[in-house]
């Protein structure tokens, strides 16, 4: 049986998707893969479940409450791909998750996934330890609406990680007002030069748009 499982999630990703792995019969051996030993194969399952779509919905928002954290960071990947709004609840209930990598996914889906109501439980993630989730919860933000709470935004834009500083600009390149235009121009003199030289690339485009 392990083989057949190994044998799955191999052909899913060598054919780019279901056209070997079958259809939704297919998404209780997929879910089994999320916990794989292989790193690979368990990649390979969760981009065949977001291939699967909603029939796979249920199954995973099931597995985020896996007692592995390989398992809850895959299912949580394959949510935000597959994009269907029963996970939003479930997805914000796992951004508290003791594992850092869990919480980081969890952001990503709940900013692919777009849904406003992810908007205020991302913000507590900008002030997490890890700075990779402090950038997907940014970035997240910028998607599901960060507009609403541009008075958090000023924290991650002087973050101690050159790249949640980079990842704030791009969501305050899509704010239009004036709060957006001088927290934009505070990073003119940021010490990291993609940093400064994003700030100063957005800043002459909105010039050149405001002429």
């Amino acid at each position: 049986m392990a083989s057949r499982h190994h044998s799955l999630a191999h052909m899913t990703q060598q054919t780019g998707g279901l056209q070997v792995a079958g259809s939704e019969e297919a998404v209780e051996d997929l879910v089994r893969e999320l916990g794989n030993p292989d790193e690979q194969m368990r990649w390979s399952a969760a981009y065949a479940l977001a291939d699967i779509g909603k029939p796979a919905v249920e199954p995973l928002i099931e597995a985020l409450g896996d007692k592995r954290a390989v398992v809850r960071l895959r299912a949580a990947w394959a949510l935000g791909g597959i994009g269907d709004l029963r996970a939003v609840e479930p997805l914000i209930a796992i951004l508290r998750d003791g594992d850092w990598g869990v919480r980081s996914r969890a952001a990503q889906a709940l900013g692919r996934l777009g849904d406003a109501r992810a908007g205020e439980p991302l913000v507590h993630l900008i002030y997490d330890d890890m700075p990779e989730v402090r950038r997907r919860a940014v970035t997240a933000l910028g998607r599901v609406g960060a507009a609403t709470f541009t008075e958090q935004l000023p924290s991650p834009l002087h973050d101690e990680d050159w790249r949640v500083r980079l990842a704030t600009i791009f969501v305050l390149a899509n704010m239009e007002n004036e709060r957006a235009d001088a927290m934009i121009t505070e990073t003119l003199d940021d010490e990291e030069p993609i940093v400064k030289s994003s700030a100063r690339l957005l800043v002459e485009k909105r010039k050149e748009t405001s002429r």
